[in-house]
């Protein structure tokens, strides 16, 4: 018995000591409980999140740029690539686009809110009647109530960071805010 457990003892140190860790950046295109999805430079990467140390391991969105380190692992005739930590380099539009974002016409009440939960708010002549909005890769549907029916404009994403968001239409036209910075 004692032979046996020495044998198993010695294996695991074996193949901890012949595993290869790497470290690889790509941007999450599917994320589930236990995996991520990534498209790198040479093509779609998958890792595991199985084992990870949650300390280590920031969750993560589609669209999230990130840097993963990650072990390959041999099981059998299959390799999983185990991570051991991850971060995210560049946010996707998803972590950035809820809050209040005003135009530059001079009056704070030009804008719109949009929360996490995908409601929405609007003021100004351009952005009344927004109720709700949807975020689909760079495409930002706005809903707004006419009458009883809701009516969808969708723009492009032309930039968003913490603190500015364009959008056009698909005809041109560019709508450029403002986030509404919280005083204290």
């Amino acid at each position: 018995m004692k032979k046996i457990l020495f044998v198993a003892a010695a294996l695991i140190c074996i193949s901890a000591c012949c595993q290869k860790t790497r470290t690889i950046g790509g941007k999450v295109i599917d994320a589930a409980m236990n995996s991520i999805i990534l498209a790198t430079d040479a093509g779609e990467f998958c890792v595991s999140t199985a084992f990870a140390d949650p300390s280590e391991v920031e969750g993560v969105l589609i669209g999230d740029v990130v840097e993963v380190e990650y072990t390959e692992v041999k099981s059998g005739s299959a390799t999983i690539n185990s991570v051991r930590s991850l971060s995210v380099v560049s946010p996707s539009y998803y972590r950035l686009i809820a809050g209040t974002w005003l135009t530059g016409c001079g009056d704070e009440s030009c804008g719109f809110t949009l929360a996490e939960d995908g409601t929405a708010t609007g003021s100004g002549a351009r952005w009344a009647g927004i109720c709700n909005y949807v975020l689909d890769g760079e495409e930002l549907a706005l809903i707004q109530k006419s009458g009883d029916r809701n009516v969808s404009t969708v723009f492009d994403v032309v930039r968003l960071d913490a603190d500015s968001l364009v959008v056009a239409t698909p005809a041109g036209e560019q709508f450029a805010l403002a986030r509404k910075q919280v005083r204290n």
